[in-house]
């Protein structure tokens, strides 16, 4: 039999015990196969993480940080996937990251993103004001990534000409794309001038997004494309967090329906380039990119650039959809659209505060204020409206064709408070000549034009 020291053995397991481990940093990391460090930080590095990842149903850790300069298209086949960023940082110029055919239950926690160069920018504010004139716009001008700032685009139309065909034809955005998948979460992503996409995919999710600058692409900043599926996306939504300063809208759906989807649990919205939220109009290459049925509730957008909110879909010159109603089945702006919209505030953009068409929606609580044109503009009709607050809207005083509420059409409304300020002088307080409105209330020196009024 073995006599062993005790004071020793004692020695050895303190020792043991206080030995540093080595945790995931930049500098030292567990060499273990589900962290990127352990392939290294190239390209191929990345795709063997990767490969890793979609083979093994554990947790992956990016404990480095990635700059990709190419595209890395990888497909999972439906494997789930389980990625988390340890405060690191995928860097791009585009989108580089295109993760396909991620399995049910799959996410991604913690990403962050910035770009490799600086794009140029402008800012329409200067703290809290609207930089009105265009030449002042232009002397925002400048190449950098800090925050404050988006990338012009063509709705820019006011300066857009003035623009070099460089700083026009840029588009420096990081971010990821995610592709015909179902059910993924992308938890809590953050960063610099960032565009997160889902192409074809359902019951997808964004939950408490940290996006200082949104990217500049083609639709927003986050955007849910189903235009590629022959169904409509289901079950996609945004929960909770703050996006600001995207070239384009803010959020973004495209061929989406259904209640599940939509945005929910006090999002912020703050200068987004176009609208806060979009569903889209009209058609895309040439395939109907309309939405119904969403569900949209407790969201702030603050200064976008157009609308507040843009619930439309049907925009410009009519003429026949393609793979959706024909307009011998519902006349243009009347689309059942049917979305759920419910504590929603508007604060001083640009366009509207609130911009919608359509059938049969359920509008509850929605607030615009001090915003350019009207405060809300409902071109369809058979929609119902309760609890409506505008005030101080038409900051520009237009003359005509822009009011307070705005509703030429028949829709119900119930409650319908309107207050404004002796600096608005034109337009309307309520211009509903075929609505029913069953209380209106407020201070406006601003006449009306109303169905009935009690």
């Amino acid at each position: 039999m073995w006599h062993v020291n005790r004071r020793n053995l004692l020695k050895l397991v303190v020792a043991t015990l206080v030995q540093p481990l080595s945790f995931s940093s930049n500098s030292q990391t567990i060499r273990n196969k589900n962290y990127l460090s352990y392939y290294g930080n190239s390209r191929d590095a990345l795709k063997a993480f990767l490969t890793f990842s979609k083979n093994n149903s554990v947790e992956c850790y990016i404990d480095i940080d990635i700059l990709l300069n190419d595209t890395i298209e990888f497909d999972f086949d439906y494997s789930v996937v389980k990625i988390v960023f340890l405060s690191t940082t995928l860097k791009s110029d585009r989108p580089n990251l295109i993760l396909k055919g991620l399995g049910n239950g799959s996410y991604i926690k913690d990403a962050k993103f910035s770009t490799i160069n600086q794009p140029w920018v402008i800012t329409r504010w200067d703290n809290d004001l609207w930089i009105t004139k265009p030449d002042k716009v232009l002397e925002t001008l400048t190449r950098t990534s800090s925050p404050g700032y988006y990338q012009p685009t063509v709705n820019d139309h006011d300066i857009y000409d003035f623009l070099s065909d460089e700083q026009k034809q840029q588009d420096i955005s990081s971010g990821i794309v995610i592709k015909d998948s179902n059910n993924v979460k992308i938890d809590c992503p953050s960063g610099f001038f960032v565009l997160i996409s889902f192409l074809n995919c359902n019951f997808c999710s964004v939950i408490n997004p940290k996006i200082f600058s949104g990217g500049k692409g083609r639709f927003g900043t986050i955007v849910f494309n189903n235009l590629a599926s022959s169904n409509y996306g289901v079950g996609n939504k945004v929960i909770g967090g703050t996006i600001s300063y995207g070239s384009f809208s803010a959020i973004t759906f495209i061929r989406n329906k259904g209640y599940q989807g939509g945005v929910f649990k006090n999002v912020n919205i703050f200068r987004s380039g176009e609208s806060g939220i979009k569903t889209y109009q009209n058609e895309i290459d040439g395939i109907s990119a309309r939405c119904y049925n969403l569900t949209f509730e407790d969201v702030v957008t603050k200064q976008a650039v157009y609308d507040g909110f843009d619930f439309t879909s049907d925009y410009g010159t009519e003429e026949e959809r393609n793979k959706d109603f024909s307009l011998h089945q519902y006349p243009w702006h009347s689309l059942p659209l049917a979305h759920k919209i419910k504590n929603l505030t508007a604060i001083n953009c640009k366009g509207t505060g609130f911009f919608i068409d359509g059938q049969f929606s359920d509008i509850y609580n929605i607030k615009a204020s001090d915003c350019f044109k009207d405060g809300v503009y409902i071109s369809g009709e058979n929609n119902n409206f309760i609890n409506v607050q505008v005030t101080n809207c038409n900051l520009l005083n237009f003359a005509s064709g822009v009011h307070q509420f705005n509703s030429p059409n028949n829709n119900s409304i119930s409650y319908l408070e309107v207050n404004t300020s002796n600096i608005i002088q034109k337009g309307y307080a309520v211009y509903s000549p075929k609505s029913y409105i069953n209380k209106k209330e407020g201070q406006s020196q601003l006449k009306s034009v109303m169905k009935h009024q009690n």
